[in-house]
């Protein structure tokens, strides 16, 4: 009798550890870091045929949002809304289109410097690679832009005929400070930028509404001796604007 209360108990006990076991190997597996790291990155498309002004480009803010620029011959498109990542596939789900009706884009991960995208754009198409590393294309000149090269500069729209340049100035500390000048009055916002790569991306400023309410992001792309104006139209400043330490165009 006694063995046989010892056999029942010893049971228990095994399988009481057992289950211990199964709940500490789940709670692992719920914590383990995610295998790819996307964040605050940019992602340029490496087919060819684009040059490196023509590739087209997305964007994965550190807040969840991305900004996909989808560049062709015939002009470019803009997409923006939020991100997602889950196992090896990246999912965006649109808020904003300006080219095409998406509401889903979807890009599968090969590894943290390259995706690929698994929904025909207008000028990216299906299984195009994107990559952090490498832009193909015939201009690529490997510029990078720095903190150190930002710090206490200052740059004007060199693309503005009256007196009054726009301006936009970037600090050591991150901080930074647009406005958007006409002869009458002027649009001013402060807030913070990142980097990445040659793309400068101001996420976080206040107030978020002297724009206009749709815009949750303004983009320079990072051109010797100047910045250029990537995406976002504001009031006297406009995609495709060029802004210079001097406010003069170079020759």
């Amino acid at each position: 009798m006694m063995n046989k209360i010892f056999r029942t108990v010893l049971f228990l006990l095994c399988f009481s550890l057992f289950l211990c076991g199964c709940a500490k190997e789940e709670e692992k597996e719920e914590s383990a870091e995610p295998a790819f790291h996307l964040e605050g990155k940019t992602y340029f498309n490496t087919e060819e045929e684009y040059g490196n002004e023509k590739h087209s480009r997305v964007w994965f803010g550190k807040d969840g949002s991305f900004v996909l620029n989808d560049n062709y011959y015939g002009g470019k498109g803009e997409v923006k809304g939020t991100w997602s990542l889950k196992e090896d596939v990246v999912t965006l789900d649109v808020k904003e289109s300006s080219s095409g009706r998406y509401s889903k884009i979807l890009f599968e991960v090969r590894d943290e410097d390259t995706i690929v995208l698994k929904t025909a754009l207008e000028g990216s198409k299906f299984d195009q690679v994107f990559s952090t590393k490498e832009v193909t294309g015939p201009t690529v000149d490997g510029s990078k832009l720095t903190v150190k090269d930002a710090a206490g500069r200052t740059y004007y729209n060199a693309s503005q005929s009256n007196k009054n340049k726009s301006f936009f100035e970037m600090n050591e500390d991150g901080s930074m400070r647009l406005g958007d000048c006409n002869d009458l009055s002027i649009m001013e916002i402060e807030g913070s930028y990142e980097i990445n790569d040659e793309l400068i991306c101001i996420i976080k400023f206040e107030p978020a509404g002297a724009f206009g309410e749709d815009v949750r992001g303004i983009f320079f792309l990072y051109e010797k001796p100047g910045v250029l104006m990537l995406c976002t139209d504001l009031g006297i400043s406009k995609t495709g604007d060029y802004f210079t330490l001097d406010g003069t165009l170079p020759e």
